[in-house]
């Protein structure tokens, strides 16, 4: 689920997005956040987007607390964001760990010459990776990839260290793409495609678009009234 504070009216301005992870269990979920503008009394609403298939989900107790200005949020309390299987002594690791030194590393032999032809004896040899023949990928953000924040620099350095592969979350689907050529303020923009397609290119990150026909979609749409 993602809950957004935003503008009650056209065209609904987000002032702030925050992830959440529903369980079978009650949670109670704490995200402090920065407003990325300010809006008067009445302006503003608290949306809950959820997924599109069917699901039932109870929500209560939420509140929405303005801190004021001088509030230190990086020292707020905060739900982390977790998952069974997140620990470092998971079970499952230890069988990757072995997957990894059977399938994806084998060894090498050397042999060193010198300018005459003949082998040299305990040499030294030094083999630095440049770059990973294996996909590693990720869903990444234009926003994210753009942005020129502490967050946003952070963001592309761990793309840049981490993944050779990603695909956009959003941006590239069907009713993002359309709604980023003209949108000023919201999450998409196609002028953040635009710099971002230019950042993974000069880096050689290859990008994985998004399908085209929606035939399921649009009929679980029509089926079920959901505009």
């Amino acid at each position: 689920m993602t809950a957004h504070v935003q503008l009650n009216r056209s065209p609904h301005t987000k002032i702030a997005t925050l992830a959440g992870q529903t369980a079978e269990q009650w949670r109670h979920v704490v995200r402090p956040f920065i407003a990325a503008r300010s809006l008067d009394t009445g302006e503003n609403n608290f949306v809950i987007h959820l997924g599109a298939a069917p699901q039932t989900l109870l929500i209560g107790g939420v509140d929405v607390l303005n801190y004021g200005p001088d509030a230190d949020v990086a020292a707020m309390p905060q739900t982390p964001t977790t998952y069974a299987g997140r620990e470092t002594d998971a079970a499952w690791r230890r069988a990757a760990a072995e997957r990894i030194e059977r399938y994806r590393k084998a060894d090498m032999t050397f042999q060193v010459s010198d300018d005459a032809g003949q082998p040299v004896a305990d040499a030294h040899v030094q083999v630095t990776m440049t770059r990973h023949a294996f996909g590693f990928g990720a869903a990444v953000t234009a926003q994210m990839l753009t942005t020129d924040t502490d967050d946003g620099r952070r963001y592309r350095e761990i793309v840049q260290r981490d993944y050779n592969k990603v695909v956009f979350e959003n941006d590239l689907k069907w009713r993002p793409w359309l709604v980023g050529a003209s949108n000023k303020h919201g999450t998409y923009r196609r002028q953040w495609l635009d710099e971002a397609f230019a950042w993974l290119g000069e880096r050689a990150i290859a990008v994985r678009g998004h399908y085209l026909i929606w035939a399921a979609a649009a009929n679980w749409c029509r089926a079920s009234r959901c505009g």
